[in-house]
């Protein structure tokens, strides 16, 4: 596994155009967003093209105050609030329907255990979700089976409590973890603390190469390319911006989003920036095919940016996202793929620099995100020793 898309509302013909792309190592489904039969016929076309299915039982809905998933009852996943304080027959009732779920959807990757919705790394809410690990692992026989780390960010914050959770995720005999960081974001894209994501990256390295576990790490994007280079397996996506970054407020009814400004990734800046008036003035600089190399691309755009769509845009994320994370993953050893993202970040940040000497006007939270990235680095490789 390495680049994996995370599923959701709104799917049309994205997973068949990403797979005929060769694109996609594998897809984690979403039960909340396709009814059963539709989200099997959805399993049997991912099968069809040769890649593995996992499905996200998303049983963390019921840890979250007022959430709820629409298509849940249909997968017979729909649970009653679920407490910290939630008896061993709840857990193995929830654990019983996921597979169940599986086995109707036809998921044929790793089962990816029932879990709740982490505040820290040793609350009650920690204790739970190992004991759905456990339980998953005792009744999963015969399949591979990913613990869920399903945690709030905040959480991140604190390595001696990352550390002390170790102690205890590493008895279990499992396969490997789900990992899934609800993050506080309200506009996109946006800096993640660097000393969190550098623990994220501790906990991944210890995980995977001192403890041989795998580690799929869901709803990321280019500022978690530190984390594959760490030792992450797989980095998971999605099409739009609610995939790309969990955020737990998103399972609660209520409000609706703005229509998503289109964006073009820029893999030079690994950043998306915005198709109009971003991606407009560089296109009339020197600058033009080196924020954006691809010829085709800056054809569509050079016809006016009203031709690019949320579709394109979205298509062509994910399809660079791809080659970044894959292009990391292949590296021989950690020190090769941390200098490799390292020198990418370098790159992006002078970049933005040259951008700004031509009087480009770009939004002031790029450089704080690439920051970021950096610190993120230097911190990873501090502690670890790299």
């Amino acid at each position: 596994m390495t680049f994996w898309l995370q599923h959701g509302h709104g799917k049309a013909d994205r997973i068949t155009r990403l797979s005929a792309r060769g694109a996609l190592d594998g897809v984690i489904l979403s039960p909340a967003h396709e009814g059963a039969s539709s989200l099997a016929q959805t399993a049997a076309e991912v099968r069809a093209a040769g890649l593995p299915v996992v499905v996200d039982p998303q049983t963390y809905v019921y840890s979250i105050a007022g959430a709820s998933a629409r298509e849940h009852e249909g997968h017979g996943l729909q649970f009653s609030p679920i407490h910290w304080s939630v008896d061993p027959a709840s857990i193995e009732t929830h654990v019983r329907a996921a597979l169940n779920a599986n086995a109707t959807i036809g998921a044929t990757g790793p089962f990816i255990a029932p879990s709740v919705l982490q505040r820290g790394f040793r609350d009650a809410w920690a204790v739970t979700a190992i004991q759905y690990a456990r339980v998953s692992e005792r009744l999963a026989t015969g399949r591979d089976v990913f613990a869920s780390l399903v945690v709030e960010d905040s959480a991140l914050g604190n390595w001696a409590d990352i550390e002390e959770w170790l102690d205890v995720a590493t008895t279990l005999q499992v396969a490997g973890f789900y990992v899934v960081v609800a993050r506080d974001t309200t506009t996109y894209p946006v800096a993640w603390d660097g000393q969190r994501v550098a623990n994220l990256m501790r906990l991944t390295y210890r995980l995977t190469h001192l403890n041989g576990y795998r580690v799929l790490l869901g709803y990321a994007d280019f500022d978690a390319l530190g984390v594959v280079a760490a030792g992450a397996e797989g980095l998971a996506s999605g099409w739009h911006y609610g995939l790309r970054a969990f955020r737990s407020d998103r399972w609660i009814p209520g409000g609706y989003g703005r229509q998503p400004i289109p964006r073009v990734l820029s893999q030079p800046l690994l950043t998306p920036i915005e198709a109009r008036g971003e991606a407009e003035q560089i296109l009339a600089t020197a600058l033009a095919t080196t924020v954006l190399p691809d010829p085709s691309v800056r054809s569509i755009l050079a016809g006016g940016v009203g031709r690019w769509t949320n579709s394109q845009a979205q298509l062509q994320h994910l399809i660079e996202l791809s080659t970044a994370v894959r292009g990391v993953a292949a590296l021989p050893d950690i020190a090769t793929r941390l200098a490799s993202v390292e020198t990418a970040v370098d790159e992006a940040a002078s970049l933005l620099g040259r951008i700004d000497a031509v009087r480009v006007m770009m939004s002031p939270g790029y450089r704080p995100r690439l920051e970021a990235m950096r610190v993120a680095l230097s911190l990873f490789r501090r502690a670890e020793g790299f």
